[in-house]
């Protein structure tokens, strides 16, 4: 059923499943802006595939992210990306492949394509995970605000997965989410205090807070500066998913 039910899905919704599934796989593959995936997808003029996302977007495939940034301006630009993990992962590894699966090939897909890329596939959800659980931080009193708005940022500079701000307060809280073996370190701590600055750009007055989510965990010396500053807060899957 798995196997099947993606293609079932766009096949009963939609009048050019082919197409819809090739601005799928294009957007599982990792291009999320308007123009790559019209060229990922073959599909060619941007305005079309501008047709296809919105209609995507009215069945809950996918969404259109901007940056949440210090004030309330809003880019016009922003990037797509697919909803549900489940879709991703069959866009991405069973749709390609989905001849190579029908002739019994399943072994070899999954030990020479998804396992060695799993970690990466599994990135995104990880930081979706951390954006939904800054919420989370504030019903606990673990970070003395309310987000009003929760995402990421991003520029030609710098990329930060997590943001939370409170407008009016001038609160915001920035953070990362890192799904690897290695443990996070001061030197993380370090980088995004650097991109925090470009976060700010020329505003003043706010008060920031940082959170860092890890697989791996968190060095000594990083448990250590957390203890000594409340706006420092450090996460692992076992805190997150109880």
């Amino acid at each position: 059923m798995l196997y099947n039910e993606p293609d079932l899905l766009l096949r009963d919704e939609l009048r050019e499943p082919r197409l819809y599934a090739a601005t799928v796989r294009a957007i599982a593959e990792g291009h999320h802006q308007l123009s790559d995936i019209a060229r990922a997808s073959g599909i060619g003029a941007p305005s079309t595939v501008s047709g296809y996302l919105d209609l995507l977007r009215s069945l809950r495939w996918v969404e259109r992210r901007v940056p949440v940034g210090p004030t309330r301006r809003r880019r016009q630009w922003g990037t797509w990306h697919l909803v549900d993990p489940y879709i991703r992962f069959w866009a991405r590894y069973v749709l390609p492949h989905t001849r190579r699966l029908e002739y019994g090939e399943a072994d070899e897909l999954l030990y020479e394509l998804i396992r060695p890329t799993w970690a990466q596939f599994v990135g995104p959800v990880w930081e979706e995970v951390a954006r939904g659980h800054l919420s989370l931080l504030s019903q606990g009193r673990e970070l003395p605000f309310w987000p009003e708005e929760i995402g990421s940022w991003w520029s030609a500079q710098a990329q930060i997965d997590l943001v939370g701000v409170n407008y009016a307060r001038r609160l915001a809280v920035l953070g990362e989410a890192r799904w690897r073996e290695a443990k996070v370190g001061r030197r993380d701590l370090v980088e995004l205090q650097t991109k925090a600055r470009l976060w700010l750009a020329d505003e003043s007055g706010w008060e920031l807070f940082y959170v860092l989510y890890s697989k791996g965990g968190f060095t000594d010396e990083l448990r250590s500066l957390a203890r000594q500053d409340r706006r420092l807060l450090l996460k692992t899957p076992a805190e997150v998913v109880r």
